[in-house]
């Protein structure tokens, strides 16, 4: 019952083949818009030497304390392959009130940058795909949700 489940599933999400080479996928990768707000939407970035950083949406004076998660990946045919063995994270610092009109109640300020290791790495698989868009961004899904190619540089973040 399960297996046909998955095969329904699998039949349903229609995927274009991406090229296996790593050099296609090296840069900074955003969800769902190939626009720029006020932050980075759900980010990707990957690098020539096989590593990874993905990024959570950034919220403006927000107090998220998980800032990416880091590995290494592996393109095997249209799975793409993450180890994760770190995560970096904002650790310490202070609350304080901010009254702004347009902003929430709450920031953390002076916090420290930690890259903190995970006991264990993590595998994960994911399915890759390729996606048409209507202007010049290179756009790929990733388990289904479009990512748009921001930058060639995955340096090229902030």
């Amino acid at each position: 019952m399960i297996y046909c489940i998955l095969i329904i599933l699998m039949q349903s999400v229609p995927l274009q083949p991406i090229s296996n080479s790593r050099s296609n996928l090296v840069g900074v990768w955003q969800a769902n818009s190939s626009g720029m707000a006020a932050g980075w939407g759900d980010a990707y970035r990957f690098f020539k030497d096989g590593s990874f950083r993905y990024h959570p949406a950034q919220a403006e004076e927000s107090f998220d304390r998980i800032v990416s998660i880091n590995g290494n990946y592996i393109l095997r045919g249209d799975s793409l392959v993450l180890e994760v063995r770190s995560s970096t994270e904002l650790t310490g610092g202070t609350f304080e009130r901010d009254f702004r009109e347009d902003a929430g109640l709450w920031l953390l300020k002076n916090t420290t940058v930690k890259i903190i290791p995970q006991e264990k790495a993590s595998r994960f698989i994911l399915i890759i795909g390729s996606c048409s868009t209507e202007n010049d961004h290179k756009c790929l899904t990733i388990d289904g949700v479009p990512y748009y190619k921001m930058r060639n540089d995955p340096e090229d973040y902030n």
